[in-house]
């Protein structure tokens, strides 16, 4: 007996957090995100990682853009605390939750699907509400998200009415893009309105995700990462000439 409580103990000290079973299993609910307006929470992108940022006892924010289907990763970190972290939907229902990563941490992991496309809130807080420091990694990944041009491909936009528009999708993920975003309209009501869609097909440096994007606006060349090339019958021109920022597409 003694032996086990001073394994417990042992324990308890090494990993540096209260044992599991003493601790209340966390059930926040939230109402319009906490108060704030959504201009005044920092967006972050699948592949982020945050500097750290100091809570007062209460709710810490992030929002990001998310599609159906997308697989999303979560770490929120704290050096002097003990962190919970949550993924909202737009109506600040919680979608995943996570006080400890596992027994050996008291950082938080969060792991979901998304059920829909939309903008999403990760919160955070210190488990008892104690100020404390955080640092937020996001990661992501689905059927738009990649890294170069390369990954991305034009095709036909799913749903319910075939109007000539294309959608820009990972090119190993096509057959999941069209099955997320099938039809379920037993008798849509269609236009009869055709275009012939010109745009291209790129990886979006910004969000980094694929976009379909008019050859006029295409930032082209450059010393950057992923560089974009114009279409076929376009040219790349640069202010001031050869400089190393991005240029823009002149149709010859």
């Amino acid at each position: 007996m003694t032996r086990n409580l001073f394994t417990l103990a042992l324990l308890t000290a090494i990993v540096g957090c209260r044992p599991a079973s003493t601790k209340v299993a966390v059930h926040d609910t939230f109402t319009k995100v906490g108060g704030k307006a959504d201009s005044a929470i920092a967006t972050l992108n699948y592949g982020a990682k945050t500097q750290p940022q100091k809570t007062r006892g209460d709710y810490g924010w992030y929002q990001f853009n998310g599609n159906v289907g997308d697989s999303v990763d979560v770490w929120v970190r704290s050096p002097d605390g003990d962190a919970v972290g949550f993924i909202l939907d737009g109506t600040d229902a919680v979608v995943a939750i996570n006080d400890d990563a596992d027994y050996t941490t008291t950082d938080s992991h969060v792991v979901t699907t998304l059920p829909a496309d939309g903008v999403y809130y990760i919160a955070f807080r210190e488990y008892s509400f104690a100020p404390a420091s955080f640092t937020v990694e996001l990661n992501g990944a689905g059927v738009f998200t990649c890294k170069a041009d390369a990954d991305c491909v034009a095709v036909a936009k799913a749903g319910c009415c075939d109007n000539g528009y294309l959608a820009a999708v990972r090119s190993d993920r096509v057959d999941d893009y069209k099955s997320l975003y099938a039809c379920t309209d037993a008798a849509p009501i269609c236009s009869h309105l055709y275009v012939q869609d010109a745009r291209l097909a790129e990886c979006s440096n910004l969000t980094g995700k694929c976009e379909m994007v008019s050859p006029a606006d295409i930032q082209c060349g450059g010393f950057v990462r992923n560089s974009h090339q114009c279409a076929t019958g376009w040219q790349c021109q640069f202010t001031p000439p050869g400089g190393d920022l991005p240029g823009h597409c002149v149709q010859q």
